[in-house]
């Protein structure tokens, strides 16, 4: 079975009692190591694309945990194989929606050759 790796910063925070990303930024201050609240929020919900190996050491002192508390492997379930359909059988895909280009400020659903409003008679 195939592996990926997980990210567990925001369990291990909680564990800790942290809360915020302004309370991260402080401890890892400690450490040496200065990022702003609003990247380690990013941090905190989703895996990073890299990890620098400072920032993993402070977070493993930090936390009391090694890089494989921080970074477990997660089993991937296997794909299910496309089933095959027969020659006679033809498969129909939704169709996205497609997007409208936005329209300029000030222009409104009004058709352009209306001047005024459009008066019907009444009977009276």
């Amino acid at each position: 079975m195939k592996k990926k790796t997980g990210w567990n910063l925001f369990p291990l925070m909680a564990q800790h009692k942290m809360r915020t990303a302004a309370e991260l930024s402080r401890r890892l201050a400690e450490y040496g190591i200065e990022m702003t609240s609003i990247y380690l929020s990013r941090m905190m919900n989703e895996k990073p694309a890299r990890l620098n190996m400072e920032l993993l050491d402070a977070f493993c002192n930090m936390f009391d945990c090694t890089p494989n508390d921080l970074l477990p492997l997660e089993d991937v379930p296997p794909e299910e194989p496309k089933q095959e359909l027969p020659s006679n059988v033809v498969e129909f895909k939704k169709k996205e929606p497609e997007e409208k280009p936005a329209k300029p400020s000030g222009e409104d659903d009004v058709p352009k050759n209306i001047v005024g409003p459009i008066l019907f008679p009444t009977d009276k």
